[in-house]
């Protein structure tokens, strides 16, 4: 299957996925998917992504954004290399990961973040309320990495920015408490830079 003349691979189980290249860039792909797994769902599923492709073509956004959000920014550059490294150690790597995440890998451990996570779940069990930076974040602890998650602005009604940057601790080279600290850390770094909603 084609759509504006770009090969696009469909999937159907529960949901009708389809996937095509990005035009903008050919190493990028992009999805989109109904939860209706019948000929209406791939339809419109199929006319979402038809738009997205004409959209990228013309160079023209698919969204705009308020000039305070995240969405406005390359996440591989909104923090530094130096910045990064400052607070989690040296960076062997950034490579971008979906649209709004970045991960950096290093020696002792590597970084996730900060990206967009929709829509805000409140305080589960196993997370503590930290103040970052002014800032009301959820730490999460598992048994190798350590995210710190907070809202940034509100979108909607019932939807916010949300997010999160995690530290992994890359085969225990840093106790899940170092993971912790250097996650807050750049969760402060990343406050700091955003525009104030």
């Amino acid at each position: 299957m084609t759509i504006e003349g770009l090969e696009a691979t469909k999937f159907i189980d529960n949901t009708c996925t389809i996937t095509v290249t990005n035009p903008a860039n050919s190493a990028l792909t992009i999805h989109a998917w109904n939860l209706r797994a019948d000929e209406a769902g791939c339809s419109s599923t199929q006319a979402l992504l038809t738009a997205a492709i004409k959209k990228l073509r013309t160079g023209g956004d698919i969204e705009t954004f308020p000039k305070e959000s995240f969405l406005n920014f390359d996440p591989c550059t909104f923090i530094r290399q130096d910045e990064v490294e400052s607070l989690a150690g040296e960076v062997l790597t950034a490579d971008p990961d979906g649209l709004h995440e970045c991960t950096w890998r290093g020696t002792s451990s590597y970084v996730v973040g900060p990206f967009n996570v929709s829509m805000p779940t409140g305080q589960m069990e196993g997370q503590n309320i930290l103040d970052v930076a002014g800032v009301r974040a959820l730490e999460e602890r598992d048994e190798d990495s350590c995210s710190v998650t907070w809202l940034h602005r509100k979108t909607a009604r019932e939807s916010f920015e949300q997010l999160r940057v995690r530290v992994n601790s890359h085969d225990g080279k840093i106790t899940v408490d170092e993971a912790c600290k250097r996650a807050k850390d750049l969760a402060e770094l990343v406050i700091t830079k955003l525009p104030k909603p």
